[in-house]
């Protein structure tokens, strides 16, 4: 029985639901509502707290025109959109992409919905591409240039705010330029003075995301990325 009008629904803890939620049997909590292209769509969480965190994503979305099916599209199902649409490309081009994605992306990160889909998520992506099914730059550079057209209709046909793909190639290359030089001697040059010198030369010792550390003469001295203007392999007389 629908409750009487005036009357606030609550949930079992007696607090007060607004339009469009509801907590079901088990416990748990859906919010139904209608997007501007007259579609019914619903959402379910565990807690009130986060069906209200999901709701403001939602209105977030509807504000800056995102669609509402971004958050159950799939990266798959937008690609088989690009294929279909996609022109300019040689026929032998346009096949060796068919291939690449469907044999590196669409069996398993190909499955990832959209709305989902990180900046960090593509780059531990291609990193397992490289290290785990050692697979070339080369190769990776095509599936980059697939899955950053196919993310690039995400964004003109409104599943996506930005592409989080952009310049994640750029990040991985220079990763391995770091591994390719590990052991061997570099310079490097900072933005600001760092002991009052801008300019050092090393072992290339260690790095990660955010640092480099070189060997001067038995010290590690470690420098942010952030920091760093240039670094390069030295030359060795």
């Amino acid at each position: 029985m629908a409750p009487k009008r005036g009357i606030k629904r609550k949930d079992k803890s007696r607090v007060v639901l607004k339009k469009g939620e509801s907590q079901r049997k088990d416990g748990t909590y859906d919010y139904r509502w209608t997007s501007r292209n007259g579609r019914r769509h619903s959402i379910y969480a565990q807690t009130l707290e986060e069906l209200r965190i999901k709701e403001d994503a939602i209105t977030r979305d509807e504000m800056d025109g995102i669609r509402a099916e971004a958050r159950c599209t799939t990266l798959n199902e937008l690609f088989e959109v690009w294929a279909q649409v996609k022109r300019g490309l040689k026929d032998n081009t346009y096949q060796n992409y068919l291939y690449v994605y469907r044999q590196f992306v669409a069996p398993d990160f190909g499955q990832s919905r959209i709305s989902s889909i990180k900046k960090t998520d593509i780059k531990r992506f291609y990193n397992m591409l490289a290290d785990q099914r050692g697979l070339k730059i080369s190769t990776i550079e095509s599936v980059h240039t697939v899955l950053h057209q196919v993310l690039t209709t995400a964004v003109e046909d409104n599943y996506l705010r930005s592409n989080p793909s952009d310049n994640v190639l750029r990040e991985l290359k220079k990763e391995k330029d770091f591994a390719r030089s590990m052991g061997r001697l570099v310079e490097v040059r900072t933005y600001r003075p760092i002991d009052k010198q801008k300019e050092f030369c090393g072992v290339l010792d260690a790095y990660d995301e955010n640092s480099v550390t070189i060997n001067e003469d038995g010290v590690l001295r470690t420098f942010e990325k952030k920091d760093i203007a240039l670094i390069r392999l030295a030359i060795e007389f």
